[in-house]
């Protein structure tokens, strides 16, 4: 695309797990297994999917907090994956991430002051200008100028969260990655977040790849979504079509999982299958072969490719692409 910020090519995250204390035959586990898209400047992509699934990895890989097994990023149009972290040093200013965990991704040793001063720090900001931007991020998130002084447990978990937007938002980045950003809050706190984000993604132009669980948040920010599952990417489309149209059995089962508020109102998801038997391996086909009631012989036998269907909505599945 040519308006896209980031682009992942065959994107691939291997881990090897060696059992025990002397040496065993090691395991492989492929988290993320060859998966493509791109997202636009200026828009929130949404990644979805079970626990387990690959999206942490993909984010984590986006920002090179994590290398690919294989695979090509590129922010711009310049290629990241084959960059030292020297090299990545001045990139990383554009390239910034939001944890699940504000409790655990800030130093409870350093107050509000310290914590929005380090990358400032690292990235050798203007000292004379470093207190006239702390002001502002503290501005941008909403948080009070007297609480400087003050340490992480002495904020709310919302707070907290608002410190992590605030440090990811200090070098003026261009791309962030929120990784389940609200998943830890009250759903009260979670709506002032997510109109933060967007507050902020409208003032500053910012692009996200916002990833979670919640389908109903996911719906809430995103312009598209991907839909994940063992590794792969199953569907892609634009907000609106992936929930009035999905294709893919998987997408389907998700939809069919968001609890009903009414219960005297009848979902169109709730009559959808729900998936057969336990969480399975792998096949050597289609991955979600042992749990579709969809399925078709050359499931079992080939691999199905993400191929677009209808205009802004792909998907990997063998009743589509025969």
């Amino acid at each position: 695309m040519n308006n896209a910020l980031i682009t992942i090519q065959s994107l691939e995250k291997e881990f090897v797990v060696r059992r025990g204390f002397f040496p065993r035959p090691k395991k492989i586990i492929r988290a993320v297994d060859g998966i493509d898209f791109s997202i636009n400047t200026g828009e929130t992509f949404g990644l979805v999917g079970e626990s387990g699934c690959g999206k942490s990895t993909t984010g984590r890989m986006l920002v090179r907090l994590m290398p690919p097994t294989s695979g090509k990023i590129y922010y711009q149009g310049e290629e990241l994956t084959a960059k030292t972290e020297k090299q990545m040093l001045p990139l990383r200013r554009n390239l910034q991430m939001i944890f699940q965990n504000p409790h655990g991704s800030l130093n409870p040793r350093m107050s509000l002051e310290q914590i929005l001063e380090e990358p400032l720090k690292i990235h050798r900001y203007p000292f004379s200008n470093r207190a006239k931007r702390i002001r502002e991020l503290m501005d941008y998130v909403g948080l009070s100028q007297t609480s400087m002084d003050r340490y992480p447990a002495e904020f709310s978990g919302g707070q907290r969260q608002r410190i992590a937007i605030a440090r990811a938002l200090a070098l003026d980045p261009k791309f962030i990655v929120a990784d389940e950003a609200v998943s830890a809050l009250d759903v009260s706190i979670q709506a002032q977040i997510l109109n933060l984000l967007m507050d902020l993604q409208k003032e500053l132009g910012l692009t996200y790849l916002f990833i979670s669980h919640d389908l109903g948040v996911v719906n809430y920010i995103s312009d598209r979504i991907g839909v994940m599952y063992l590794g792969k990417l199953v569907e892609v489309a634009d907000c609106n079509t992936l929930y009035r149209r999905p294709l893919h059995p998987y997408t389907k089962i998700l939809l069919a999982s968001v609890p009903v508020a009414d219960p005297n109102q009848t979902f169109k998801a709730m009559a959808w299958d729900t998936p057969e038997g336990d969480f399975p391996a792998p096949p050597a086909g289609c991955s979600f072969y042992n749990r579709c009631r969809e399925r078709l012989d050359i499931c079992s036998r080939q691999k199905p490719s993400l191929k677009e269907q209808a205009q802004g909505q792909s998907v990997a599945c063998h009743l589509f692409n025969p």
